[in-house]
């Protein structure tokens, strides 16, 4: 009885099965997956240009991004297949971004991990003592920062990039900029 409704499912038009996803029918989004899974892998082949990453961390990131075009997609915009395309690319891109910017932390930073000093058993007297010091300096950056600055500071920590914080927070790119340089001077 399953088999008929997802045959029936996979016969339907991208525009007759977003409406049963987003209502919750588990059939109509398995057809959407498996209508759009061919396109994923091969937009992560594409995008991945030989690089270095694991390709089903890819397809993941690709299928993350077909599920948020079910959720996200609206009729008066472009066909359903240009705007899952995009959000795939636009998934698979950021999760590149994220994996690159990670790799890039200079060599001297780096710690090996037979010089890692091993964590401490802390006491729950250490630990308060911890956050409070934490507590301090995050009071210490915001009394420093305008709250732009520290908004900024904030998602840039988060793993933002610029154009990301500058989408999040309603702002140009180059105002970002400017703030993370203000920042970096402040905090010198």
């Amino acid at each position: 009885m399953v088999d008929f409704f997802v045959e029936n499912y996979e016969k339907m038009s991208d525009e007759a099965l977003l409406p049963l996803a987003k209502a919750g029918h588990a059939d109509a989004t398995l057809a959407l997956f498996q209508r759009y899974g061919g396109l994923v892998r091969h937009r992560a082949v594409a995008l991945s240009q030989g690089r270095a990453v694991e390709l089903d961390d890819l397809v993941q990131e690709g299928l993350i991004g077909v599920y948020a075009a079910m959720n996200a997609y609206d009729f008066s915009s472009a066909s359903f297949s240009t705007f899952v395309r995009l959000c795939i690319d636009r998934s698979i891109i950021t999760a590149l971004r994220k994996y690159y910017r990670k790799k890039q932390i200079p060599e001297e930073k780096l710690i090996s991990m037979d010089d890692a000093e091993p964590l401490s058993s802390a006491g729950p007297e250490s630990i308060v003592i911890e956050r409070e010091a934490f507590l301090n300096f995050v009071e210490s950056l915001k009394s420093r920062l305008s709250e732009l600055e520290y908004r900024i500071l904030v998602a840039y920590l988060r793993g933002d990039n610029y154009d990301e914080i500058a989408r999040n927070l309603a702002l140009k790119s180059k105002t970002v900029d400017n703030a993370m340089f203000r920042i970096r001077q402040k905090l010198k």
